[in-house]
């Protein structure tokens, strides 16, 4: 439901080969609605990307992440989490 995004710097380069790696989304992970992940980041197996973060860095395993780059250890969450 969220978007997976790398980017394309030089606009006169080959269209069919991205300048950079895409995302690499791990088993079980779960990307929520409007959700960005950009560039050749990893997203950890069983990490929950909220509705509308945006992510740029690299998520661990079993990790939730809010906001921008906001990454909470799921053992440590507070808030209610339903997937």
């Amino acid at each position: 439901m969220g978007n997976l995004v790398h980017a394309y710097t030089d606009p006169h380069a080959d269209w069919w080969g991205p300048d950079e790696a895409a995302p690499t989304i791990g088993a079980g992970a779960t990307v929520g609605y409007g959700a960005l992940v950009v560039g050749g980041v990893r997203v950890g197996p069983g990490a929950y990307i909220a509705a509308g973060a945006v992510v740029t860095r690299d998520v661990d395993a079993g990790s939730i992440v809010t906001g921008i780059n906001c990454q909470t250890a799921r053992a440590v969450w507070k808030g209610r989490h339903l997937g």
